[in-house]
C-alpha cells in the first residue's frame, strides 16, 4: 500500500495509484460552527494532505464581539490593505486600499520577503520534513490579481489592465518580484508542490478577454512557475468560476493539478481536456448548492456521477473536501464517506 506522498505523487503524474487520494480543508468558521466533531471525523476519514483541524477549536476574540452578540474586527494586513470582517472564520472585504490612488505607487513597499536562513526558517524546514513522513507536503498561495484588486479598486485595476497602463504593469511586476522570493523560500523548505492561485471565472464565463490574460498573466505566471518545475515541485493552481477558456494555457505553464470551481465548468469537457493535456483535477464539490441545501444521498450520486466522468485508472483525479460554514453535519459526513467509498 502506498503512502500518501506516493500516492498523491502517482496520481499527479498519470502513474497509476493505489486509490483516489483526499485532500481535506476546512474552514475556521466551518470548525467554529462544528466543532470538536468535525475534528473527530477527520480523524476518522484521513486524507492524504495532512490534518485540517487545529489542536484547539477557533473561536472569536472577546474584543471582536459587540454588545448585541455580533462579530466584528478590522486588520490591516502586510500589503497596506485595511480589512472589516462582520463574521468570524469568513473572508473580509477592504476598508481602505493603499493604490486607490495610484500616487501612491511611488512609495509604495511590498511586504518583506521570507528569509532563507535563521532559526525561524530552520524550524519550518524540520517541520515541512516531518509532515512529509505522513502526509503530501502542499504550500504557498501564490497569486496576482487578487492581490492587484486588493490594494486598488477592482474596477480601476480592469480599466487599468485594458488600458495597459505603465503603473499597473510596475504594480503587477513589483508582486511578482515579491512572489518570486516566497517561492524560492517555498523551494528551499523542500515542499512537495505550490499552489499558485487567481479566481478568473464568473459563473459563466471570464473576467477579462483570453487575449487580454495571455499578454498580461501568462508571462508573468510562467516567471512564477518555471523555478517550481525547475526544482521538481508540482505546481497546482486553483481558480474560481468558469475558466475551460484558459485550460491549455494553464497546461502550457506547466500546472500539474488545477482546482477548478467544479459547478462553473462542464464536467464531460473539463474531464476530456485534463486527460489529453495530463493535468490532475482537483474535484471539488459543488458548495453553493450541493453542500449547502443537497442530502446524503443526493451528494454520494453526485460523487459517484463525478467519478465516472473522472475515471481514470492512471490517475489524474484527487477529491477534494473544502468545508464551509451552513453544510449540515450530515453533509460533510456524506461528503468524506463517498470519498472513501469512490476512492
Amino acid at each position: 500500500m502506498m503512502n500518501s506522498v506516493e500516492r498523491v505523487k502517482k496520481v499527479v503524474h498519470f502513474q497509476k495509484p493505489d486509490k483516489i487520494p483526499i485532500r481535506n480543508l476546512s474552514m475556521r468558521a466551518a470548525l467554529y460552527e462544528h466543532g470538536r466533531k468535525l475534528v473527530d471525523l477527520y480523524k476518522e476519514y484521513k486524507g492524504d494532505f495532512g490534518d485540517p483541524a487545529p489542536a484547539e477549536i477557533p473561536k472569536p476574540e472577546p474584543q471582536n464581539i459587540l454588545p448585541d452578540g455580533s462579530f466584528h474586527r478590522i486588520e490591516k494586513d502586510a500589503w497596506g490593505v485595511e480589512w472589516e470582517f462582520v463574521k468570524f472564520g469568513i473572508a473580509g472585504h477592504p476598508l481602505s486600499r493603499p493604490l486607490d490612488n495610484m500616487e501612491n505607487l511611488r512609495t509604495y513597499k511590498t511586504p518583506e520577503i521570507p528569509k532563507l536562513s535563521g532559526k525561524e526558517f530552520e524550524e519550518k524546514k524540520a517541520a515541512v520534513k516531518k509532515r512529509r513522513e505522513t502526509a503530501y507536503g502542499l504550500a504557498g498561495w501564490i497569486n496576482i490579481f487578487e492581490i492587484m484588486h486588493a490594494v486598488r479598486n477592482f474596477e480601476d485595476v480592469l480599466m487599468d489592465i485594458a488600458d495597459n497602463t505603465e503603473e499597473i504593469n510596475r504594480l503587477a511586476d513589483m508582486i511578482v518580484e515579491y512572489q518570486a522570493g516566497v517561492v524560492k523560500h517555498l523551494v528551499a523548505l523542500g515542499v512537495n508542490g505550490i499552489m499558485m492561485a487567481d479566481d478568473w471565472g464568473s459563473q459563466n464565463s471570464l473576467l477579462i478577454k483570453r487575449e487580454t490574460w495571455r499578454a498580461f498573466f501568462k508571462p508573468r505566471y510562467a516567471k512564477l512557475a518555471k523555478p517550481i518545475k525547475d526544482a521538481g515541485i508540482d505546481v497546482f493552481f486553483h481558480s474560481c468560476g468558469h475558466i475551460l477558456p484558459l485550460f491549455n494555457d494553464f497546461a502550457d505553464l506547466g500546472v500539474n493539478v488545477i482546482w477548478p470551481q467544479f459547478a462553473s465548468n462542464d464536467p464531460e469537457l473539463l474531464a476530456k481536456k485534463a486527460i489529453e493535456r495530463k493535468m490532475c483535477v482537483e474535484l471539488h464539490m459543488d458548495r453553493q448548492k450541493l453542500m449547502t441545501f443537497g442530502t446524503p444521498d443526493e451528494i454520494d450520486a453526485a460523487v459517484k456521477k463525478a467519478r465516472g466522468i473522472f475515471g481514470n485508472k492512471d490517475g489524474g483525479v484527487i477529491y477534494h473536501a473544502e468545508i464551509d460554514n451552513g453544510f449540515p453535519f450530515e453533509n460533510i459526513k456524506a461528503l468524506l464517506k463517498a470519498f472513501r467509498k469512490y476512492g
